[in-house]
């Protein structure tokens, strides 16, 4: 009976096993068979077989740590350098100095004394300075211009700005001043324009051209200051005749500077600047006044001041000593950095 029982079961078994592959093969389901390949490895298989198309490169995806920004490079602006701005140059000094020296002459063969005042700071500024020749009246000497103060009228005008640097020479003439000689060879004239000035422009740092140089006197100085000048123009740039001892017989026609004032025809850009003052109660007024309305009347520009008080002394040239040397240094470099180098 047991081994009856177990021959039906195998036979059973046996039975829908074959049942089961039956109905497969009638419903055409051929992946139920357990013998068939697996459909996903035969996809696969294919896929390998298959060339395939050109790969695409992936995509970057964005990191998400998180990168350094670089700091941007700030270059600054330069500085536009400019040139140092010049300083003034500043004086400390209050007062000038006053040489008393000789020069020799060679046409009078003997000393003369002149009188030298140097502005403030003069040797510190190796500038070439302009210079005026101030001459002395009858009888005088190369201490009467200092007598009436021009030393303190100019240290005073300097300070105040109403002159410029300027050298001051004062010589003496002694009698040679005084006498009526105009002979080239032994006149006053021809020691001051052949001795006197190459000594000043040897000894000291002067301005030597016409427009650095200029001449003037009182009295019979203001005679030569425009009998010189007048027939030299090219030497002297400006002339001051301060109370002039004009007289029609005190001197021969082409030295006298009535005469002159009548004849005289400066070359084209030579005329000085010429300056003429006295005062009312002065004997020689009238024949200042005749000098100055002739030069005008011929067209000759000239200063022309007739001062309504003052006479032919000391006291009227000490008042009016600004004036004069205003007017000697009108045309000339206030700044002293404005001169020409003494190294030049």
């Amino acid at each position: 009976m047991l081994r009856s029982g177990a021959s039906c079961a195998i036979l059973f078994s046996m039975i829908l096993k074959r049942l089961f592959i039956s109905l497969c093969a009638l419903i055409a389901f051929p992946a139920c068979d357990p013998l068939a390949p697996d459909p996903t490895a035969a996809a696969l298989q294919r896929a390998a077989r298959t060339p395939s198309a050109t790969p695409v490169p992936p995509t970057a995806v964005p990191s998400l740590t998180p990168t350094a920004t670089a700091t941007p490079t700030i270059t600054p602006t330069p500085t536009p350098t400019f040139p140092p701005t010049a300083t003034p140059y500043i004086c400390t000094d209050q007062r000038g100095q006053t040489i008393d020296l000789t020069f020799f002459s060679e046409i009078a063969r003997r000393d003369f004394p002149y009188r030298v005042y140097l502005p403030p700071c003069y040797a510190e500024t190796q500038r070439r300075y302009p210079f005026v020749v101030l001459l002395h009246g009858q009888g005088g000497d190369h201490r009467d211009w200092t007598a009436f103060g021009v030393q303190r009228a100019y240290e005073s005008a300097l300070r105040a700005g109403e002159v410029p640097p300027m050298i001051l020479i004062m010589p003496g003439g002694a009698e040679l001043a005084d006498t009526d000689i105009f002979a080239a060879a032994r006149s006053w004239e021809s020691v001051i324009l052949d001795d006197l000035l190459p000594t000043v422009e040897k000894n000291f740092c002067t301005w030597n051209v016409r427009e650095g140089r200029a001449i003037g006197g009182f009295s019979r100085g203001a005679f030569w200051a425009l009998s010189i000048t007048f027939r030299n123009p090219s030497v002297f740039g400006a002339v001051g005749a301060h109370s002039p001892a004009l007289y029609e017989d005190n001197a021969p026609p082409a030295v006298n500077p009535l005469a002159l004032a009548r004849s005289i025809a400066f070359p084209p850009g030579a005329q000085p600047r010429i300056w003429v003052d006295v005062g009312r109660q002065d004997s020689v007024w009238e024949t200042t006044a005749e000098f100055a309305d002739t030069l005008t009347e011929r067209g000759i520009n000239v200063t022309f001041m007739l001062y309504p008080v003052g006479d032919h002394d000391i006291s009227y040239w000490t008042e009016h000593a600004t004036d004069y040397l205003a007017f000697y240094g009108q045309a000339w470099a206030r700044d002293v950095r404005d001169l020409p180098s003494c190294l030049e």
